[in-house]
């Protein structure tokens, strides 16, 4: 770690000296393994890349990424940051983020078996889940599995003494199966992870082939409005991608629908969605974002009302000059969204469906969703089954359904009990009622 500081701030004050007021530097060095099941051998690379934030009088800002740590490299990307900050509009606000106090302990983000897992191990994890989707029914055909393991090495140096750094792992398993007799409806399955066991143990492979092996029972959409059901694994797709449009740079600018809402009920009192970045062990825990700011964690749906905004360096600033950033955002100003929690409910899938008849149940999608953050227009194409308490009555093909986000979010009139963590998002069931599929 100190030899990384170092060279960290080595290329801070080499910024510096080449005519940088102030400056950021990250480093980010990441070690990466990957198996694939067609060729079933581990390959390994380690890349590198240095993030640059330069400034000069009045706030003008330039940035620039080097993807070697050759000096050669470092000074080009240095001297394009200073040329773009040299032609950059003030900001009174810009600067380095404020020294805060970073966690070192109990995020759960470095996996202390990392050392010990072998490269057997690895083609282990996708063989025993190519064979257990394969295993599932003979109609199921596996297209793939592919295998990725990353460990991230991260140090952060700013002008004014602020230090960070940070290793972390993150393992994922991704699958796509089809049936033979419907080649052209493929399924993918994802497992990801901080922790080498979850990936390894957990049988993705059977859950990947018993959705292919769904789609083999017909049944017809129904014609009229009826509850439709949000998987898991959807809501995990969908909520970030909603969640974008509550950015505080996007509401400055008038870029967000959230800014027509603000402070009104977007959803329904259903819904109350923390996001915490320090939640142990979550796929999006980090010790600080790419700007050196530990995440505190944000209320961003209060009961259907809409809470609190992400914000880095420069709009807390704007905000109030002692504001905190909420540690979250990218290096190149984007942002980066933490473990979003969607508090569950009280009651089980099996207690309330047989109160709602038959249902549309979303429990695929066929293409990531779309969401316009400014216009509010939202469409899901998705994988449709039909059911009801008693029996699945079949899947009825692929459907899109569009509307606008405040009536997909309003039309939610139940969360289950049945928490589930896929990716970065921990999420029960959703229920809606009152949105329907286009076609």
């Amino acid at each position: 770690m100190k030899e990384k500081l170092q060279q960290a701030g080595i290329i801070e004050r080499e910024a510096r000296s080449r005519g940088a007021t102030l400056a950021e530097v990250l480093v980010v060095e990441s070690d990466r393994r990957t198996v694939a099941s067609k060729d079933r051998s581990v390959k390994a690379d380690t890349e590198h890349s240095v993030h640059l934030r330069v400034y000069l009088d009045e706030g003008r800002v330039g940035l620039a990424t080097a993807r070697s740590l050759k000096d050669r490299s470092v000074h080009a990307a240095i001297d394009r940051a200073l040329t773009k900050a040299r032609g950059a509009k003030p900001d009174p606000h810009a600067g380095p983020p404020p020294r805060l106090d970073t966690p070192s302990r109990g995020l759960g983000v470095l996996d202390s078996r990392y050392p010990s897992i072998d490269d057997e191990a690895r083609i282990d994890t996708v063989d025993w889940n190519v064979e257990s989707c394969d295993g599932v029914d003979p109609g199921v055909v596996v297209d793939r599995f592919v295998y990725e393991e990353v460990l991230h090495c991260r140090t952060f140096v700013a002008t004014g003494g602020r230090t960070a750094f940070e290793q972390s792992t993150r393992y994922r398993l991704t699958g796509e199966a089809h049936h033979k007799k419907a080649p052209e409806v493929t399924f993918t399955e994802t497992n990801a992870s901080r922790n080498f066991a979850e990936v390894a143990s957990q049988p993705l492979g059977v859950v990947l082939g018993r959705r292919v092996l769904r789609t083999q029972t017909r049944a017809a959409l129904p014609t009229e409005r009826r509850p439709v059901v949000l998987s898991q694994v959807v809501v995990a797709e969908l909520l970030p991608r909603i969640l974008r449009a509550a950015r505080a740079e996007r509401l400055d600018k008038g870029h967000s629908f959230v800014q027509r809402h603000a402070g009104h009920k977007i959803a329904s009192a259903e819904l109350h969605v923390v996001d915490d970045a320090c939640l142990p062990g979550g796929y999006a825990t980090r010790a600080f974002d790419d700007r050196g700011v530990p995440s505190v964690p944000i209320t961003v749906l209060r009961e259907g009302v809409l809470g609190g905004a992400y914000q880095g360096p420069e709009s807390a600033r704007a905000a109030h000059v002692d504001a905190r950033p909420s540690g979250h955002e990218t290096f190149d100003g984007g942002l980066w969204l933490g473990n979003l929690v969607v508090r569950p409910g009280n009651r089980s899938r099996n207690m309330l469906f047989p109160e709602l008849g038959i249902i549309a149940e979303i429990e695929a999608l066929a293409a990531p969703p779309v969401v316009d953050p400014q216009s509010d227009r939202i469409s899901l194409k998705a994988h449709v089954w039909v059911l009801d308490a008693k029996e699945e009555h079949g899947y009825a093909g692929i459907h899109t359904l569009t509307c606008a986000v405040p009536d997909l979010l309003g039309a939610v009139i139940h969360v289950c009990s049945d928490h589930e963590r896929h990716g970065i998002v921990d999420t029960p069931t959703w229920i809606l009622d009152g949105v329907w599929f286009d076609d």
